[in-house]
């Protein structure tokens, strides 16, 4: 009577189990066959597309330092798949299920490259620009993507109760994004005083030298001088010594006239 009892629960126990693996599986294809799931994985991969040929081959800097900075964010917004993933897993560790369904290594394996594919885009674009531009166009792409995902999978806007949360929800996004502004203009600003500092330095660098001396006069100095050591050579007949020669085409191509000294012939 006891044995008979015993099998008689581990029947209803296995078939509890299987019922509930059954169910959730029926579930999760539901909310993965999802319309507007769908549009939301077509429109993702659309965005990566067109992030893609931004930061290769548009000529503006603009667009590449978008590219580059919401594309990180963008695809580390599929935070389902490691939700789904770990929802499954606490099935399985507290003994609803028996064994883990087929779509658990998927889900995992989809939550490990959406993840780091996030933060390899994060570094390649934080070795092209700023660290703080960087990660804040990422936190903020990773928002907005993740909120928009939720928004669809699991229908977060339907579990707000009260007037409260449907005021603080959308006006917590909207501080994120005015914070993520801020820190995104600031950048900007920066790389404007940085660049202008630059081309600063390059005009005076071409204009003077590092006395602040003209490089014109030194030019015209280098010219008078390297005539007047000829003149002195040509005055002396020793204008065939080779010698000579190769020092006064050295001081007439050279840049620091001003200590140049001409060397006598009698000198020499």
């Amino acid at each position: 009577f006891f044995t008979f009892i015993i099998r008689r629960n581990l029947h209803h126990n296995h078939t509890h189990m299987f019922t509930i693996t059954l169910e959730l599986e029926l579930m999760q294809r539901a909310q993965y066959l999802d319309a507007n799931f769908l549009a939301y994985c077509v429109a993702t991969t659309l965005y990566m597309l067109l992030m893609a040929y931004w930061a290769t081959s548009s000529s503006s800097t603009v667009l590449r330092k978008f590219a580059w900075g919401t594309a990180g964010g963008a695809i580390t917004g599929f935070q389902n798949f490691l939700k789904d993933a770990l929802t499954i897993l606490h099935l399985k560790t507290s003994g609803q299920i028996d064994t883990l369904p087929w779509f658990f290594a998927l889900f995992l394996l989809l939550a490990v490259a959406t993840a780091f594919g996030g933060l390899l885009l994060l570094n390649q674009c934080m070795k092209r620009y700023d660290a703080t531009f960087s990660a804040a166009m990422f936190v903020g792409s990773f928002v907005v993507s993740a909120s928009i995902m939720s928004s669809i999978h699991y229908h977060t806007i339907r579990g707000l109760d009260g007037i409260i949360n449907y005021v603080m929800y959308p006006t917590g996004l909207l501080v994120l994004m005015v914070g993520v502004l801020i820190l995104v203009r600031q950048n900007h600003s920066n790389d404007d005083c940085q660049d202008a500092t630059a081309r600063s330095l390059v005009f005076t660098s071409n204009d003077q030298d590092d006395d602040g001396n003209s490089i014109d006069g030194q030019d015209d100095l280098a010219s008078n001088s390297g005539s007047h050591h000829s003149q002195n050579i040509n005055s002396d007949g020793n204008e065939g010594d080779p010698w000579l020669q190769r020092q006064r085409s050295n001081t007439i191509g050279s840049k620091s006239a001003f200590h140049y000294h001409p060397i006598e012939p009698e000198e020499v």
